[in-house]
């Protein structure tokens, strides 16, 4: 059976209308604008893991990471202590200003919260914050008082 409405002669296809393609991108542009400015901000210096980590007493640790930028400082260090390790990485950031080519050794004298004991010292992921205060390579990192 025939539509009573169709009389035979040929119909250009329907467009669909580009309103709601055009909202759909700029709605996808906007949230991945926000995660990335969100998900920046969380990023505030680049984690390094120490290529030497010694105990200097019960509670202290020292830790050296070699061969890093010039203009790099430690901005603070992250520890994970378990029953036998302590995870420590650094976290660095750099100076504004003019950097040289020059690279430098970081030390950072780390107090922890409970004494290392026996526990191997490694290099890994930590959770714990600790921030750090010095200038140039050496900083001395530590819970808030």
């Amino acid at each position: 059976m025939q539509d009573p409405h169709d009389d035979g002669a040929a119909r250009p296809p329907q467009q669909l209308s580009p309103v709601p393609f055009v909202v759909a991108l700029v709605g996808v542009i906007v949230v991945a604008t926000l995660a990335f400015v969100f998900l920046r901000a969380e990023d505030d210096g680049r984690l390094v893991r120490p290529d030497r980590l010694q105990a200097v007493d019960e509670d202290t640790i020292s830790a050296t990471a070699l061969g890093q930028p010039g203009c790099a400082r430690i901005d603070r260090a992250q520890v994970d202590l378990s029953d036998t390790e302590v995870l420590v990485e650094l976290v660095v950031v750099d100076v504004e200003g003019p950097c040289s080519d020059v690279t430098v050794d970081l030390v950072a004298e780390i107090t922890l919260p409970e004494p290392v004991g026996d526990r191997a010292l490694r290099a890994g992921v930590g959770r714990t914050r600790l921030p750090c205060t010095g200038d140039g390579t050496s900083a001395t990192c530590g819970p808030p008082a």
